[in-house]
């Protein structure tokens, strides 16, 4: 059987603090990927993802962003135990960690491709998403991104006024479309005269405080003009079968439908690697 270290990604891409989401950004557009680990000094303390900072728009500072104390494993694990740890915790990516010592990443897609030379007598079917939330394909970009985020959703699919699928929206896809832009707010407060602040009724000294921010956007556009086309497979195709079309398409997930093309539901590589166990 597989271990961690025969499928792990040696060459990791990271990001370091004190760094901004600006930088992040860059990295995860330029290389395709969806998060990366968060080094300091050298040594392992986070991970950040597109998600966090899709969930946290307001937020600039990686430190912030991230998720702490992220979860490790050895390079010697059996590959059924990093399957068990990406279900369990719910993650994309496990950095493996050897003597304290950052030695590879072991993503999802890296399950897959392993899985994809295996031996596994199980359907597509048996493994759609238990939740599968479709959207219009009139629906405007930013309403996209908050059904994301309240549906915890990394892809949606679209659905035309027939019903019938037409396309896929992703997380990739939304990040690839943002924009940032810096703006130059202003504030009105006042100052009271502390303990005594009876005694300043009517002399209040009113300040006002220019700050600059940078804020997300997103094109005013519906979804339908940005959506990507559809990948997709019929409920009894081997996981197997799918796991090979997911490494050839570079894609996440599939969309299984019937012979009459009516969706079923998606299924993502997170269900898809289910299989092994």
């Amino acid at each position: 059987m597989m271990i961690a270290r025969d499928i792990m990604n040696e060459d990791v891409i990271t990001v370091s603090i004190p760094g901004s989401r600006d930088e992040v950004l860059d990295v995860l557009k330029e290389h395709g990927i969806s998060g990366v680990p968060v080094l300091k000094d050298g040594t392992l303390v986070g991970i950040i993802t597109r998600k966090d900072i899709l969930n946290n728009p307001e937020e600039e500072q990686i430190a912030l962003l991230m998720t702490r104390n992220p979860i490790v494993v050895d390079p010697n694990v059996d590959i059924t135990e990093v399957v068990e740890v990406l279900i369990k915790s719910n993650i994309r990516r496990i950095p493996v960690v050897e003597d304290s010592k950052l030695v590879g990443i072991i993503t999802v897609a890296d399950v897959v491709k392993a899985m994809a030379e295996m031996d596994i007598d199980k359907r597509a079917g048996d493994f759609i998403s238990e939740y599968t939330c479709p959207v219009w394909e009139e629906t405007p970009l930013n309403v996209i991104v908050e059904i994301m985020r309240l549906g915890r959703s990394e892809a949606l699919p679209v659905l035309d006024s027939r019903g019938k699928l037409s396309g896929i929206i992703d997380e990739k896809g939304i990040i690839n479309l943002i924009s940032l832009e810096d703006l130059v707010e202003k504030s009105d407060y006042s100052q009271a005269g502390g303990d005594d602040e009876w005694t300043w009724e009517g002399l209040r000294d009113y300040t006002r405080k220019y700050f600059e921010v940078t804020v997300i956007r997103l094109p005013d556009e519906p979804v339908k003009n940005v959506m990507s086309e559809a990948v997709s497979v019929y409920p009894q195709v081997s996981v197997v079968e799918c796991a090979k079309k997911m490494v050839k398409t570079k894609i996440d997930y599939l969309a299984v439908i019937t012979p009459e093309e009516n969706l079923l539901g998606l299924l993502f590589d997170r269900n898809l690697i289910r299989a092994i166990l």
